[in-house]
């Protein structure tokens, strides 16, 4: 990849990568390419939020299209407090939209000791209503 100008460094070129991929990602497969973006966007002490907002997107669209109406939080069983408490609370897909609940913006959870920032690994799952009462 050639140069662009005198200040293009390998995290530009890997940004530019990235970005070039999202245009031709299908959009069922952007989760996982907007979760790898803000992975490295936290590695480099970045704003990840709005990379970590959109990486939920296409998983919800998918939601939507299954006609799940609610999710649940997962949070890791090594979660900090925050995610911990934020963990099997349940929302309406409309709700999750609406006001981003994740990722959690009290996370302190850090994916290794060096990294600048904290990283939420909270998910959202769908709420399956079987119907069937136990």
């Amino acid at each position: 990849m050639s140069k662009k100008s005198e200040t293009w460094t390998d995290r530009d070129a890997i940004w530019s990568l990235f970005n070039d991929a999202a245009a031709k990602t299908e959009p069922h497969k952007l989760q996982g390419l907007y979760y790898l973006m803000s992975l490295f966007r936290n590695e480099e002490g970045g704003e990840d939020l709005a990379v970590r907002r959109a990486s939920a997107e296409p998983g919800l669209a998918q939601y939507r299209r299954m006609r799940v109406t609610e999710v649940e939080v997962l949070a890791a069983p090594d979660s900090c407090e925050a995610c911990k408490r934020l963990g099997g609370r349940k929302f309406t897909v409309e709700q999750v939209l609406a006001e981003h609940p994740l990722p959690c913006l009290e996370c302190t959870h850090k994916l290794r000791k060096k990294d600048p920032k904290p990283f939420c690994r909270c998910i959202y799952l769908p709420v399956i209503n079987t119907g069937v009462k136990g």
